[in-house]
């Protein structure tokens, strides 16, 4: 059990930190105009100003003095850089105070309010994740050279999943995933619902038609999934070349031809 003057001073430190990120995600804000993370950087910036009201109600649950101060912090003056600070300071905030102290709250009121800025602690990182996720899948090709289509597919983080785990059940080294995600950069740190990209040992590129998208449940294979939807197994085997049809796994995402045309 922490004593009193650790819980005080990861508490505290909580707060300043925090505090420290608001006017970061106001920039972040000002920036995402125009750009296709302008939906995320608003939530983004509400969850910022909502964790900073929570993490002082925590402190007064707690019986702590809610005086402390901060300062202001130097970051990257582009979006990119804006958006990969951000997902280094929010994953370092979760290790070393979100983690840290909630083993150590157990008041009713504090426990609650602990759980409450931990899960949106969980959102704010998957939403950084998510758009320098986003930006990385559109790499400006060489000046009249065509950027060749990178051969990888999908993959959403589930319960319980390691890099390690997730490695070898696609027959691949940490290694390789690590090369695929250069977003991941504690790969002890990974969370459920995370999408990340699989390495595929052949181009992944369905033919032409529309497709919706489908996350892989566990117990499926691709005759239930093709039977669930509709469609024959040949036509879903079709639209994911890059797929092995005897070997689908819980969290990977693969295409669902549209019998009708349209995408669901």
């Amino acid at each position: 059990m922490a004593t009193v003057e650790e819980r005080v001073l990861l508490a505290q430190g909580l707060w300043r930190s925090e505090r420290q990120l608001v006017p970061v995600y106001e920039r972040l804000l000002e920036l995402a105009a125009g750009t296709d993370c302008l939906g995320e950087a608003t939530e983004l910036l509400e969850l910022q100003r909502q964790q900073i009201g929570e993490i002082k109600a925590l402190i007064a649950a707690l019986q702590m003095d809610t005086s402390t101060t901060y300062e202001a912090v130097t970051f990257p003056g582009t979006f990119e850089g804006i958006l990969e600070f951000l997902r280094t300071s929010e994953t370092d905030i979760l290790e070393n105070y979100y983690l840290r102290l909630d083993q150590h709250v157990v008041e009713p009121v504090a426990r609650q309010i602990m759980n409450r800025v931990t899960a949106k602690q969980v959102r704010q990182i998957r939403l950084l994740r998510r758009c320098i996720e986003r930006r990385l899948r559109r790499p400006a090709p060489a000046p009249g050279v065509p950027a060749p289509p990178e051969a990888r597919i999908e993959y959403v983080v589930q319960p319980g999943d390691t890099l390690f785990l997730i490695a070898r059940r696609h027959g691949l080294t940490v290694e390789e995933i690590l090369r695929a995600n250069p977003q991941i950069t504690n790969p002890e740190l990974i969370m459920p619902g995370e999408v990340i990209f699989i390495p595929a040992r052949v181009p992944p590129a369905p033919p032409p038609g529309m497709f919706r998208r489908y996350v892989v449940q566990p117990g499926d294979t691709m005759f239930l999934i093709a039977q669930r939807f509709g469609i024959s197994l040949q036509e879903l085997i079709r639209a994911n070349p890059g797929v092995d049809p005897n070997l689908i796994v819980p969290g990977q995402v693969i295409n669902i031809p549209s019998p009708t045309g349209a995408v669901g």
